[in-house]
């Protein structure tokens, strides 16, 4: 009467390197464009086998490993906040979306928040 069970995680990382085109949008402080590039995969992968609760195995797979890399396509739309009138500072808010062509294609949404800074 022993219960036996296997359990698997797997965690992969994609570093996308892109080139992108850049339009701003006349009369307003938005910019759109696409992208497309390589995305190199790493990931970890850990097996657990237990019996009765009591983990028995530990290991296997990869470890911090680069798995290849798959073709990426996507588009980016951002806004752009510059304070006080400033035209050294601006405040960038906006959105990346990644398609990667993998075996299936995963789909990656990215806000982000960032400052541009000029001298």
């Amino acid at each position: 009467g022993s219960i036996t069970s296997v359990s698997s995680v797997t965690k992969v990382t994609n570093i996308p390197f892109m080139a992108q085109l850049k339009y701003d949008i006349p009369a307003l402080p938005i910019f759109v464009g696409p992208m497309a590039g390589y995305s190199f995969a790493t990931g970890t992968a850990r097996v657990t086998t237990t019996i009765n609760n009591i983990p028995v195995t530990t290991g296997g797979g990869f470890n911090n490993t680069s798995i290849g890399g798959s073709f990426t396509i996507g588009g980016f739309a951002y806004y752009v906040f510059k304070p006080l009138s400033s035209p050294l500072v601006s405040i960038d808010a906006g959105a990346r979306i990644y398609l990667i062509l993998a075996g299936e294609i995963v789909v990656q949404f990215v806000p982000f928040v960032g400052a541009t800074f000029a001298f």
